[in-house]
């Protein structure tokens, strides 16, 4: 007898399953450097992403996410890989693997590319969507990406090299086919087995935690019992209101802004209003007597998505844009209620609108856009060269040629929304010559020298307009969409934080009828929300129905308004009156502020009661525009948010925007908890209505198709 050689001595068993989990850890170093540098994107902080990572990971349980996925692919090639014809070609088998995870591996390099050169999260829908819809621009935008950032594709790439070295080597290594070996008398049971786990794997990811859960459990912790009044505000005082459309302009100063007043909304990109010098500007300088300025203003959530679909709602919108977008009633909304009255809508910006599936909304609105992949086409007519492009847009000048364009061409009344660029990061100047306040060789004096040109833009815009004698007929809106940190807190950029640097914004408003206004200071105060309802108080409109926002005339006008931060939940905030209260849940510390962000008061964790425990409760379920209890309008979702959704690809913190509620004692008032047993549909029913009391008191139905429980 002869001795078998090593390689049939070999199990078949033994070699795919060792195939399959060299490309299985291939993935998973892929997937958790995907994780780590999105998180680090967002946060510009190891320190805070070691956090975050260590309390997702280890309280939420988000680990069994891409845990399920990866148990799910090594199934899914060990599965194949003992299948007759794979055991009978091996080589085509290791190829066709090979081929499928180096092409998975492309996604997380993708996500991340994507995410530092747009901050646009990538999703599969996104994806196809760009590619269906938006292949020209796609195809024109990814070698600037890629070139501006080459260590992205060097770190990721390698790991598709290593792919094919494996396959490779195991090739090699062992090359054996079925009629080598032996046939394992378990194979079949075995191949049942994994074939499980490749069925049941999303199941186990489609309950598992996901980013957006709050799911640090509070109920265990020992909680000081309350001892007098509490000096946090009531619940009752959170709660969301709607604001029924009433006309106190009027009735202030005596008049209305003539009919068919054309509008022009000039919007300035990441511009904190203590970095905006409006006495620099010929026509918004605040001791004019045409001007009138918000001394206090506020963005409720510091991102552009979430500030543009509140200027053209008068609503808090979701932090899902995608979801808004496509369940959104355009009807109540500024444009199509101006477009009743004869107005045209423009929508002019030197970005793309696919940012955040923005032009989903803005194609709702039936506005005309013109965006960034026109501008490219043209060529700037001061100088007959190409605009200066950069990663989030291109020389702002482009939007004044366009304007002059719109004057010339279309008639009145119109609208058009300027949406500026050049002071995002990373930060664009054009013309440096004359705009060098600051240092262009620091990103703060870029930026602040971006912001200057920006004004300069806007008093461009302005005087195209006087050219064709159409200023004393326009309304013209200058306002920031969010501000910009710069270290302050220990933040960068925006998006993270609600203290002033990225939430106080400037509002200035122009037209000639205001030298009537005798006031010293008509406008004290406002926020995002409320430019739709006051812009329609001084045309003598009224919106049809209640909004979040509120006329900022109103004589009785205080704030209350709820503060954000963009997609994740570490900040909470809430102003009432003259405080800004902010909650930090990384650090559990609740501050009391006044306005300009001067410390009045704080307690840290271990001087929370029951007192702080509710006052936390109740700024926690605030979210999309309703509190617990309360509707902000008919389709928006019931806070708190949700983390229930379909398995996806990759391991990134977002997953795949799967939630479920946490914890009973989160849900609604109006909600109660599914038992352990209840066996129903986990989405609910689509048609569901459920009854929820509206800010007068009555009861309205309201769409929850995401609804758990009776």
């Amino acid at each position: 007898m002869t001795m078998m050689s090593s390689e049939a001595k070999q199990s078949p068993l033994r070699v795919v399953f060792l195939f399959a989990g060299g490309l299985t850890l291939l993935l998973a170093l892929a997937w958790l450097s995907e994780t780590l540098l999105l998180v680090f994107y967002q946060f510009q902080d190891w320190e805070r992403v070691g956090r975050r990572a260590l309390r997702y990971l280890a309280e939420s349980g988000y680990g069994v996410r891409p845990l399920a996925w990866l148990a799910v692919c090594w199934s899914f090639f060990a599965a194949i890989g003992l299948l007759p014809f794979s055991l009978r070609h091996t080589k085509v088998y290791r190829v066709i693997a090979a081929v499928i995870v180096g092409l998975l591996l492309l996604w997380p390099m993708a996500r991340v590319i994507v995410y530092y050169y747009m901050r646009l999260e990538l999703t599969p829908e996104l994806a196809i969507y760009g590619l269906v819809e938006l292949r020209r621009i796609i195809f024109t935008v990814s070698p600037g990406a890629v070139w501006n950032v080459p260590w992205i594709p060097l770190l990721f790439l390698p790991l598709i090299v290593l792919v094919g070295i494996w396959a490779w080597w195991m090739q090699r290594t062992f090359p054996h086919r079925a009629e080598h070996a032996h046939a394992h008398p378990w194979r079949w049971p075995v191949v049942g087995l994994l074939t499980l786990i490749v069925c049941t794997g999303p199941l186990l990811a489609h309950y598992s935690a996901g980013r957006e859960d709050r799911s640090v459990d509070r109920s265990e912790r020992r909680v000081r019992p309350a001892e007098g009044p509490s000096p946090f505000p009531p619940a009752e005082e959170m709660e969301i209101k709607l604001f029924p459309p009433e006309s106190h302009f009027y009735e202030q100063f005596g008049f209305h802004l003539p009919e068919n007043t054309n509008v022009v909304f000039i919007i300035l990109e990441s511009a904190r209003e203590e970095f905006v010098d409006l006495s620099r500007t010929k026509y918004f300088a605040p001791e004019l007597s045409e001007t009138i300025q918000a001394t206090h203003f506020f963005a409720p959530v510091p991102h552009s998505s979430n500030s543009h679909y509140s200027l053209f709602m008068g609503m808090h919108g979701a932090r899902d844009f995608e979801e808004v977008y496509r369940d959104m009633n355009p009807a109540p909304g500024l444009p199509i209620q101006l477009n009743k009255y004869g107005y045209t809508n423009y929508y002019i910006y030197t970005d793309h609108t696919s940012f955040e599936s923005e032009t989903e909304m803005l194609r709702k609105f039936e506005m005309r856009i013109t965006e960034k992949n026109h501008f490219v086409q043209r060529v700037n007519p001061e100088t007959n060269q190409p605009y200066k492009s950069f990663n989030f847009g291109l020389d702002d000048i482009a939007l004044v040629h366009e304007t002059a364009r719109i004057l010339d061409e279309e008639q009145e009344p119109y609208t058009i929304s300027v949406v500026l660029t050049n002071s995002h990061y990373p930060y664009l100047n054009p013309d440096p010559e004359n705009f060098n306040r600051f240092d262009n060789n620091t990103i703060l004096g870029r930026h602040r020298n971006g912001i200057d040109y920006g004004l300069h833009v806007a008093d461009r815009i302005v005087a195209e307009v006087e050219k064709r004698g159409m200023a004393d007929r326009t309304l013209f809106v200058l306002m920031s969409d969010h501000g910009e940190s710069f270290g302050e807190h220990g933040y960068q950029g925006h998006s993270f934080s609600i203290y002033n640097q990225e939430v106080r914004v400037p509002l200035v408003m122009r037209h000639p009828e205001f030298r009537r206004v005798w006031q010293d200071n008509p406008l004290p105060r406002g926020a995002m929300i409320d430019v739709y309802p006051t812009v329609f108080d001084m045309l003598g409109l009224k919106p049809p129905t209640a909004l979040h926002g509120r006329s900022m005339f109103d004589p009785e006008y205080d704030f209350h308004l709820p503060l954000w931060v963009w997609r994740v939940d570490d900040f909470r905030g809430f102003i009432l009156s003259d405080t800004k209260w902010v909650y930090d849940d990384l650090e559990e510390v609740i501050y009391q502020l006044d306005l300009y962000d001067k410390r009045e008061k704080s307690w840290v964790r271990d001087d929370f009661d029951e007192h702080a425990e509710q006052f936390i409760s109740v700024l926690m379920s605030l979210d999309m525009g309703t509190a617990a209890g309360q509707s902000g309008a008919a389709g928006d979702t019931l806070g708190p948010t949700l983390r229930m959704g379909p398995y996806t690809f990759g391991g990134s913190f977002k997953g795949g925007g799967g939630r479920l509620y946490t914890d009973c004692d989160q849900l609604p008032v109006n909600m109660e908890c599914a038992d352990d047993d209840y066996t129903g549909a986990v989405r609910g029913d689509p048609e569901r209505n459920i009854p929820v009391p509206t800010a007068n008191g009555q009861t309205t139905d309201i769409p929850c198709n995401i609804c758990v429980g009776p």
